[in-house]
């Protein structure tokens, strides 16, 4: 894989740039705009990495707005597809602007948070999907206690359906952020939902009988993604496993029951995927 590296700040990504040429990807950097589109015009890159704050200090942009050198990454990303409209661009910046990243996601090929860079493993991974023009269908696992469930789905997504690793949120840092906010965060681009529910939970109900349930942190996610994207979407998947009380108005979304294994239930997840990526 061949890469353009564009960032201002050569030295804080160093440690990156060594892990990709570690692993075979050939990686050409550099901290000049004029430079860089030199490089696109004259030389094939399989994906472009750039920074959104950098100095234009030769004014090479074309510039349809004042923001100078906070939107910088934008501008030259522009100015790349014009040069060649095919070329996969993806933001890597500590930006937080909300429009910039947007842009990023629904005009080019996406956009990392430099605190995230640490996570090499992940980010090449994340950059041969998109040289690959690998699905990127972004799956969230919500769950309970039960990791081995937790584990045969996410393997089964993996290895045996060739997608792209699915969030887990236990996984994922937190970026200085609070649980919410983390929740928020990794939930935003999402496709598909799979909801574990698991009984987890022993209380008492109102018969005084003990009966099972899924943790309470289970239930308000999979009523955020009711929300988020509609129950009638198809894209909200429940795996029920074992006798545990169930919200009464949760059904009417798929709802599949693992009897004995997770292997009985391989088949119908393959066959729901399928109508929707």
């Amino acid at each position: 894989m061949k890469i353009l590296w564009v960032d201002d700040d050569l030295l804080n990504i160093q440690p990156v740039i060594e892990f990709l040429e570690d692993n075979r990807h050939e990686v050409t950097a550099t901290s000049s705009i004029n430079e860089s589109l030199t490089l696109i015009k004259n030389n094939h890159f399989d994906i472009v990495l750039l920074d959104l704050m950098m100095p234009d200090i030769e004014n090479t942009l074309e510039r349809n707005n004042i923001s100078g050198a906070y939107t910088t990454g934008k501008d030259l990303a522009r100015q790349m597809k014009k040069t060649v409209p095919s070329i996969k661009i993806v933001c890597c910046s500590i930006s937080n602007d909300e429009k910039s990243t947007k842009w990023f996601i629904d005009y080019c090929n996406g956009f990392i948070n430099k605190l995230e860079l640490s996570l090499t493993t992940k980010l090449l991974k994340k950059l041969e999907n998109i040289v690959n023009d690998v699905k990127q269908c972004n799956i969230f696992i919500v769950h309970g206690y039960d990791s081995t469930l937790l584990f045969e789905l996410k393997n089964f997504l993996q290895n045996n359906l060739k997608l792209p690793e699915p969030v887990i949120l236990r996984e994922q840092p937190s970026l200085g952020k609070t649980i919410i906010e983390k929740f928020e965060h990794y939930s935003e681009d999402i496709d598909i939902i799979f909801v574990l529910m698991t009984p987890d939970d022993e209380v008492v109900n109102s018969s005084g009988v003990n009966i099972r349930r899924a943790r309470q942190n289970v239930v308000f996610e999979l009523g955020y993604f009711y929300g988020k994207l509609q129950r009638k979407s198809g894209k909200i998947i429940i795996l029920h496993k074992g006798t545990l009380d169930l919200p009464s108005d949760i059904y009417g979304v798929i709802f599949l029951q693992i009897d004995n294994s997770f292997e009985s239930v391989t088949e119908q997840i393959r066959n729901e995927l399928r109508g929707i990526i």
